[in-house]
């Protein structure tokens, strides 16, 4: 795998194997193979995996958001 060194059309090639056709054997023995190991967490840190500090940001505004109407709508029933 060369990965980062790749191409944009392969980069969306690969996110739709590992998202329509990898089975989850596919993904174990990429995973588990030594010479691909280190490009495989790379590219799955940069287009895989699904949490990043942005979304934690945006859970955490969205949570105060919901807290603050409760908060607001229980005030306004006293």
């Amino acid at each position: 795998m060369e990965y980062p060194h790749i191409s944009n059309e392969r980069i969306d090639d690969l996110l739709h194997w590992f998202g329509k056709e990898a089975s989850s054997l596919d993904v174990a023995l990429l995973a588990s193979d030594d010479r691909l190991a280190g490009p495989y967490r790379k590219f799955r840190e940069d287009h895989l995996d699904p949490i990043r500090g942005w979304d934690v940001f945006r859970g955490i505004l969205f949570l105060a958001i919901v807290g603050l109407v409760i908060l607001l709508i229980a005030w306004r029933a006293l």
